[in-house]
């Protein structure tokens, strides 16, 4: 299957510069991994408006006039340059299918930042918030995909994100065409993975594919860009795969045995019960797919959302709630 790089903006401290405040560079793992099939835009917003490496820790304040950038020794206000560099760039960057930023940081954290009261030696307070630069992008980049480095490191959410970007970048290919006979191969293809996600939100988009007739091109593609935005604001679970799988596996129950259609549907118990991972059942359905070269079932994204060689089962167990 043919995969469309990813456009992926990353923070720069991660594996590509030493530019945190206290001049290190962090690694991981995972972006070195990501590399060979990400298009990667490395940024450190901080450096970017000027500020020395190494330098006094920024962090955000909470202010009467709401939150303030600051540097958390000396005061002094960042705030209007962050904000000035952050529109810019997101401004001159276009294609952009998902970021990857460092976590709790005060510029780039896409959640769990710390505010405090005030520069020096003071307590966090206990509300949390979000990085100057991360909520710029994401206001700017509402239907792109958002994640950091630390919770990559979960693999139920590092899947999620790999789908997301993959299908991004997909459909990207596929809107600049133009051309409806490409969205509806593209929604053909896509089927079963939507379902796995929502059914009633497949539904949605096929309305949108089969209205053709009646809208132009560019109302269809942007109707369908907002549809398929919210399909993964939504997570997998256990009842839609199932639902996805059992129809897939009708395409087979007429050539399997009797002991092979039980075994299948004891595979199925057996994930229901968190006995086993999904890509049991998907390795199964796979195998039959080759088997019976069902050419139809062969082109579904579900059985390779993305590149089988960014499979890593290792999981930190942490960050396990999705955005």
């Amino acid at each position: 299957m043919e995969f469309t790089k990813p456009n992926i903006v990353v923070s720069k401290c991660l594996n590509f510069c030493q530019c945190r405040y206290n001049n290190q560079k962090l690694s991981s793992k995972f972006i070195g991994f990501f590399e060979n099939y990400m298009n990667f835009h490395p940024v450190c917003p901080e450096v970017e408006i000027g500020l020395e490496t190494p330098r006094n820790p920024v962090r955000i304040i909470e202010t009467k006039g709401g939150e303030r950038l600051v540097d958390s020794k000396t005061g002094t206000d960042y705030s209007s340059q962050m904000n000035e560099f952050s529109d810019k760039y997101l401004k001159e960057i276009n294609n952009i299918d998902g970021f990857i930023l460092k976590s709790k940081s005060p510029t780039c954290g896409i959640k769990d930042v710390k505010k405090y009261h005030k520069a020096g030696k003071v307590p966090a307070i206990g509300e949390r918030t979000i990085g100057f630069f991360a909520k710029k992008a994401m206001n700017k980049f509402p239907k792109a995909a958002f994640e950091d480095e630390g919770r990559l490191r979960n693999f139920s959410i590092r899947e999620h994100f790999l789908i997301h970007i993959f299908t991004l970048a997909k459909f990207r290919k596929t809107k600049n065409y133009r051309n409806i006979n490409k969205l509806i191969n593209f929604h053909k293809n896509n089927k079963y993975l939507f379902m796995s996600y929502s059914q009633k939100l497949l539904k949605k988009l096929g309305k949108i594919v089969s209205n053709h007739g009646r809208d132009s091109i560019d109302t269809i593609l942007k109707n369908y860009e907002d549809e398929l935005s919210n399909i993964f604001s939504n997570t997998r679970k256990a009842g839609e795969n199932i639902n996805a799988f059992l129809h897939m596996f009708g395409y087979f129950s007429d050539k399997l045995s009797v002991e092979e259609k039980n075994f299948f549907l004891t595979q199925i118990e057996y994930y229901k019960e968190e006995m086993i991972p999904l890509s049991v059942i998907t390795s199964i359905l796979k195998s039959w797919v080759i088997r019976f070269q069902c050419g139809y079932l062969k082109s579904q994204t579900i059985l390779n959302p993305f590149p089988d060689s960014l499979i890593k089962v290792t999981d930190s167990g942490k960050g396990r709630e999705f955005r």
